[in-house]
């Protein structure tokens, strides 16, 4: 299951990768690499903070079982995050640089942005905390 979970997780990022690779259109090289990888720990950071914040309150019995469900939602929904988010924003940060787009239209992207990622965040920490309490339910 571990391989399953970890091949699922590394294709996620490889798809992550290339969609915001696409979406940087006109930029070198090395600015390339440069956004995709600060993009994916940007990824990885903010879904392990969501986690952490859903995780508060709830007591695990063993803290090895604990480890094993951070390290496997984080694999699986950091990628997940930064596919409905971090294109788009790459997209609007190429359209920007280029003068594709002025930057008051810049800004009101990145306000809708903001918005749906304040919301997407609420929803998710209450996904996060009903999936843990879900787990402790089923292991006890």
């Amino acid at each position: 299951m571990t391989i399953f979970i970890t091949l699922i997780s590394i294709t996620l990022f490889i798809i992550l990768f290339a969609l915001i690779w696409n979406r940087l259109t006109d930029l070198e090289f090395n600015q390339k690499i440069l956004t995709c990888l600060a993009s994916l720990i940007i990824c990885f950071a903010f879904t392990y903070f969501i986690f952490s914040i859903s995780s508060n309150g709830i007591n695990f019995t063993n803290v090895n079982q604990k480890q094993v469900i951070i390290k496997t939602f984080v694999a699986i929904f950091a990628p997940i995050n930064g596919i409905i988010f971090i294109p788009y924003l790459a997209k609007t940060r190429n359209d920007s640089q280029l003068g594709n787009i002025d930057k008051e239209k810049a800004k009101k992207r990145m306000v809708i942005i903001l918005i749906v990622l304040v919301i997407g965040t609420i929803i998710e920490i209450n996904y996060f905390k009903n999936i843990q309490l879900g787990i402790i339910d089923y292991i006890q």
